[in-house]
């Protein structure tokens, strides 16, 4: 669903100035396509094309979707206390 902050998939949030016109039109789900090897940019269907939208930090440095997947998998067992260190 395309918010007024933006999209927001695996963890990452993205936002492109072609959401302006779309936000609060409808509460639909919206089509986005990704690269699972660059996780930086996504596009989203408006209308009759896609608009592409990077993350909303642009610092963030590249990451692919395993990584990603990894990453939330790691911060999800220090959250329930157990030690991801060996």
């Amino acid at each position: 669903m395309l918010r007024r902050t933006g999209i927001h998939l695996h963890n990452i949030c993205y936002w492109s100035d072609g959401f302006a016109p779309w936000i609060g039109r409808s509460d639909d789900k919206v089509v986005v396509k990704y690269d699972p090897r660059d996780l930086h940019q996504v596009f989203v269907r408006l209308g009759e094309g896609y608009v592409a939208a990077p993350t909303r930090n642009l610092l963030r440095p590249a990451i692919t979707l395993w990584s990603s997947g990894r990453r939330c998998a790691l911060c999800g067992r220090e959250a329930d206390g157990k030690s991801t260190k060996s």
